[in-house]
């Protein structure tokens, strides 16, 4: 009795037993070959991910196509900036092509903040979203995109309005709304000068049409 071993790289070993006498010639069964390895396809979403299989860097990002891998579980790693490392084990099955697709979670978030006073929106108020930047507000928005997630401190300030500061949260993937409130810091000044004088006029520093209504931040002026 004689056993007959057949070995290939990156397949099954097949094995099979026969029977021999002295001066016997004979053919063994025919031994089929189980490949023990198949091809991963790895897609992200966002996609051009830097991928690590099994902790080896690939040169390609994603979508990734290896097509010979052993068969059995795999540690793959995915990295994009602004969003978290994502870790996850794949187990790719003989002689087939396993897909996954992973979803790469962000690790920002979008601020949106709407300034107002009595129910109406101001425009042209300075926020401040400390260690991010500052901008105006359009149509009583202030926006900002890519903000890292986690608590952030935000002041706004108007010379009309006053100033408030407060702690937002920032949430991956989420935007955080807030509406700010502001108080009137002002006081509503019409200037009437009789005859002619030539010149301008000015008032704390801005200029003023004669006559006109205008508004000023509260407190001595000259």
């Amino acid at each position: 009795r004689r056993i007959i071993e057949v070995r290939m790289a990156q397949h099954e070993p097949a094995k099979t037993t026969i029977e021999l006498s002295p001066g016997d010639l004979k053919k063994t069964p025919l031994l089929t070959l189980v490949p023990n390895f198949g091809a991963l396809v790895i897609r992200s979403r966002p996609s051009q991910a830097v991928v690590r299989l099994n902790g080896v860097l690939q040169a390609e990002r994603t979508p990734l196509t290896v097509p010979k891998l052993e068969a059995g579980p795999h540690n793959v790693e995915l990295e994009l900036a602004n969003h978290h490392l994502l870790q996850e084990t794949i187990f790719v099955g003989r002689g087939g092509t396993t897909e996954r697709t992973l979803k790469l979670r962000p690790n920002f978030g979008t601020v949106a903040l709407r300034v107002e006073h009595e129910g109406a929106p101001l425009d042209d108020v300075v926020v401040h979203l400390l260690s991010h930047g500052q901008t105006k507000t359009v149509a009583g928005v202030a926006r900002f995109d890519g903000v890292p997630s986690g608590p952030r401190g935000v002041r706004v300030r108007d010379p009309l309005y006053g100033a408030r500061s407060l702690e937002l949260e920032v949430r991956d993937g989420e935007t955080t709304a807030q509406t700010v409130t502001l108080e009137a810091r002002y006081t509503e000044l019409t200037v009437q000068i009789a005859g002619d004088v030539p010149g301008s006029l000015t008032v704390a520093g801005r200029p003023i049409k004669a006559g006109v209504k205008t508004k000023l931040p509260a407190g001595q002026a000259q």
